[in-house]
């Protein structure tokens, strides 16, 4: 389902969809928390999010998307930290949260990603935070 640069501002209902394996809705006007309701989607293989003004924090309920092996998350305001429930998502291959207010460190579940390929977390725009720092994690498998 490609819903993106439609002026989309809720996704009331798409948890009914479960048999969905792409939502693409970037480049919408959201301008709230990530709708839990995605998180219901656990046949999802692709979910970009990008550029469609979603801000507080990244639930960890991004964890039951076990399936999904692309995420796309970049240009928003998303605060906080990533949740080590991302080790959940074990297919995934793109985790992309680039440009947004994260401040932590880079979780160690991450770690655990044997098909992880590209993960672009540059450009943190943490207001007052200190962005993305700590060690960089052993990816080696």
């Amino acid at each position: 389902l490609d819903l993106s640069s439609t002026n989309q501002s809720n996704m009331d209902g798409v948890s009914e969809a479960i048999t969905l394996r792409l939502l693409h809705i970037e480049k919408n006007n959201f301008g709230g928390s990530i709708p839990n309701e995605i998180f219901k989607l656990t046949n999802l293989l692709e979910l970009s999010l990008s550029e469609s003004n979603f801000f507080g924090t990244l639930s960890s309920e991004i964890g039951d998307l076990s399936s999904l092996e692309a995420f796309l998350c970049r240009d928003n305001s998303i605060t906080g930290k990533i949740p080590s429930s991302i080790a959940n998502i074990e297919e995934i291959i793109i985790f992309d949260m680039a440009r947004n207010n994260l401040s932590s460190t880079i979780p160690e579940s991450l770690a655990k990603l044997r098909h992880l390929r590209v993960l672009d977390l540059s450009n943190q725009r943490s207001q007052g935070g200190q962005g993305i720092f700590g060690r960089l994690i052993d990816f080696s498998h």
